[in-house]
């Protein structure tokens, strides 16, 4: 028997969460790694222009989407401590805006 619409979709939306968070979490590694950002113009501060903008992203993401997967959310605050930048943004975002 075939699935749902719903079912389909949310099974989708799964994916998509944990895709999501593989992009950003990739990017946000490649903004430390020293042989990437030597090759960025303004090198550093771009590294660190492009890691506050992922915890942005990331807020963004928790804010506007409720079911966002606990497994998620867990990777997101685990990846914000690891990133003092992200964490920074997204913390501001969150002390400005709603509840996520």
């Amino acid at each position: 028997m075939f699935p749902s619409v719903a079912e389909t979709r949310n099974r989708q939306r799964l994916v998509y969460f944990d895709l999501y968070y593989e992009q950003y979490r990739c990017a946000a590694r490649s903004c430390t790694v020293p042989a990437i950002i030597a090759r960025l113009p303004k090198k550093q501060e771009t590294a660190n222009e492009r890691l506050t903008e992922y915890g942005q992203k990331f807020y963004e993401l928790v804010s506007k989407n409720e079911d966002v997967p606990v497994e998620i959310r867990e990777k997101i605050a685990d990846l914000l401590d690891k990133h003092p930048l992200m964490k920074k943004r997204y913390d501001e975002l969150a002390a400005a805006g709603p509840k996520p």
